[in-house]
């Protein structure tokens, strides 16, 4: 038995070895008693001064070839001003050196035959790289500070001192990154591939110009960045880039870390940021994001603390995983309604954040998707929404009050736990949502419930955990809320009256005219269920009471009576869409929310329309109110004039006329 467990105990002897580092003159190493070879590895309490590394270590009585620097053997030892490495060291594994802002100069032995990813990220006072002579596999060749696969011709580290040599053909990944003291950057011709994140974090990076002869790449109108040519790919920017109109795509981390960039005009031709793209760009307060932008990749704006306000385009679909996360600064944010998705932690930490609209087109809110807006008071979640995902709203102290639609199904751990300020919750879903018992931290609170669902509530864990379930009463009204663009679309299940309503009107669509682009609305007050409509008025919340209507129009618009998806052209119509108050035709496919209209008109007509023109036909009584004027007080110079074909009149005579939206007549 003693010999079976002394060979157990052998066989395991690397591993123990191999488990903790032991410290040998002040170095640190993971020691591999197999074969006898060692790794410098992390000091606990940080390696400072000048560094030299030896060929070989001594521990009980055993020598050890040192044949490695370890992952983040040297991380963020900013008291390291040298590093002297032996000739035994074959790699240097993933950042062994970053964030070493003391390090001025390094020199690599003819060893070493494998270097990795971002080994020397974010050392600031690195000014001197040099590849000893000899080496097989990296070189730096006409003293260019840099390090260069030498089969390859790829430069895969440079510093703030680096010199392009000519026959450079690749730029790796962060090869440049953190490289602050870099201010300029020429990009020579030999050049033909450029890695995403080679320059990320170059914060004093002002000027980038690639050569006039590259074939690959330019720097057209001298807008200080580099475009992939063919594809106009915006490869790396800096603070002073001008993004060229044609620009349709922006790299991951294209400007990440610039911090000294304070605003950008993204034009209307770029469709897609990858993800990163302004990663702490700490200078931004504003970002208006056009409506040619059809996707924003993860974390696209990800710690940008000054960041305020942001308009999102109506072409984006989903809000990505972090795309706002830690925007410390931003107060408000509108969410189209092209978004169908909120993805994991996509506004986590905007603690600015005072109130959100989840609009009818979003049916799944992620993980964390608004974790710790502790400014958070209000938010309105849409009916459209399906599902909300585990710790969604936790920690939104300011929130006092939540109401879940019904059309939720399921509620994730910890969605709603620690907002302590929660005084009430409402469900107004008629079958409790599956939820965790951590889904609220406060139980101690009232539940309000649809009529006739209490015995359903009480019966369903943890809905029965609350204080006190309340039935709420039936309602026959309406609730509509209008923006702040004063406008939108609407179809109810339910008959409408809108003859009482202060500051609130409804409109149909009764005519067009191709010519001119325009659209005639109607008011009208009474409104059957199921018709589209736009209503128009003061920003706020109305409530429009159920009345029975027996009125039938000539009504262009088609309203949703249920999710509805659409496309630009269907047989012989092409759809407009209103959003942000502006009527206009969006390319392929869209999802419209049940309770919302669009807008068909003849393709043969309306093809090479992008937006429309409202023409309001409007008075208190609801019909079409008529002026009188007389034919010399007629001025075309700032009025603007129709007939009643929809053509635009120039000098009108006498006659019926619309003019600024008005029907009036001349004498």
């Amino acid at each position: 038995m003693k010999k079976i467990y002394l060979l157990f105990l052998l066989a395991f002897l690397p591993l123990l070895a191999n488990a903790d580092a032991v410290q040998i003159d002040g170095i640190y190493y993971n020691l591999n008693a197999e074969n006898q070879v060692a790794q410098v590895t992390r000091n606990p309490n940080k390696y400072s001064g000048e560094i030299t590394i030896p060929k070989s270590v001594t521990y009980e009585e055993v020598t050890y070839s040192v044949i490695s620097i370890g992952e983040s053997a040297f991380n963020y030892c900013n008291g390291v001003t040298s590093i002297t490495i032996p000739n035994s060291v074959t790699s240097i594994e993933n950042g062994a050196f970053q964030d070493c802002s003391g390090l001025t100069s390094i020199t690599i032995p003819n060893s070493v035959t494998s270097i990795g990813y971002y080994v020397f990220n974010n050392c600031s006072g690195l000014a001197s790289i040099v590849v000893e002579a000899g080496n097989t596999v990296y070189d730096s060749r006409d003293n260019c500070n840099a390090i260069i696969e030498t089969a390859s011709n790829t430069l895969i580290r440079g510093c703030k001192t680096t010199v392009f040599p000519n026959n450079v053909t690749s730029i790796g990944r962060y090869a440049f990154t953190g490289c602050s003291g870099m201010t300029s950057v020429t990009i020579p011709s030999s050049v033909t591939f450029i890695e995403n994140s080679a320059f990320t974090y170059c914060s004093d990076l002002t000027s980038i110009v690639v050569e006039a002869e590259n074939t690959e790449y330019d720097s057209r109108d001298n807008c200080n960045a580099i475009i992939r040519t063919a594809s106009n790919y915006l490869v790396a920017g800096c603070k002073t880039t001008v993004i060229p109109d044609g620009v349709t795509r922006i790299a991951y981390d294209a400007f990440a870390g610039c911090s000294g960039l304070t605003s950008v005009e993204i034009p209307n031709s770029v469709t897609h940021l990858l993800g990163s793209t302004f990663r702490f760009c700490d200078g931004l307060t504003s970002v208006n994001i056009p409506n040619s932008v059809t996707y924003l990749g993860a974390e696209t704006f990800y710690g940008c603390r000054n960041l305020a306000s942001v308009t999102i385009s109506n072409g984006v679909t989903s809000i990505l995983v972090g795309v706002f996360h830690n925007c410390t600064a931003l107060a408000s944010v509108e969410i189209p309604n092209s978004v169908t998705s909120i993805d994991s932690y996509a506004f986590a930490s905007c603690r600015s954040l005072t109130s959100v609209e989840i609009p009818n087109s979003v049916t799944s809110i992620g993980k964390g998707a608004f974790l710790r807006c502790y400014g958070l008071t209000s938010v309105t979640i849409s009916n459209s929404v399906t599902s909300i995902g585990e710790n969604a709203f936790q920690e939104c102290k300011g929130l006092t009050s939540v109401t879940i639609p019904h059309s939720v199904t399921s509620i994730g751990e910890s969605a709603f736990s620690r907002c302590s300020g929660l005084t009430s919750v409402t469900s107004l879903a008629t079958t409790p949502p599956q939820a965790e018992d951590n889904t609220f931290t406060n139980y101690d609170i009232p539940l309000y419930v649809p009529k006739g669902t209490r015995d359903a509530y009480l019966a369903a864990s943890p809905w029965n955990k609350f204080k006190e379930i309340i039935e709420l009463e039936n309602t026959d009204e309406d609730e509509i809320t209008i923006k702040s663009y004063g406008k939108g679309t609407y179809c109810s299940d339910y008959d409408l009256d809108f003859s009482d309503m202060e500051n609130l009107k409804a409109f149909i669509v009764s005519g067009y005219d191709h010519k001119t682009n325009t659209i005639w609305l109607t008011r009208v007050k009474s409104v059957p269920a199921g018709t589209g409509i736009i209503v128009k008025g003061t920003p706020g919340d109305y409530k429009v009471k159920h009345v029975e209507s027996l009125s039938v129009y000539a009504n262009f618009l088609v309203g949703t009576t249920e999710d509805k998806k659409i496309k630009d052209v269907e047989g012989e119509m092409t759809n407009f869409v209103l959003s942000k108050g502006e009527w206009y035709r969006f390319d392929g496919e869209i999802t419209l929310p049940k309770g919302m209209a669009y807008l068909p008109l003849p393709l043969s007509k309306f093809a090479g329309t992008r937006s429309l023109i409202e023409v309001y036909e409007d008075n208190d009584e609801g019909t079409t109110e008529i002026r009188t004027i007389e034919q010399g007080t007629v001025s075309s110079e700032h009025d603007v004039w129709f007939n009643l074909q929809g053509q635009r009149v120039a000098k009108p005579g006498k006659g019926l006329y619309i003019r600024n939206g008005k029907k009036v007549v001349i004498k």
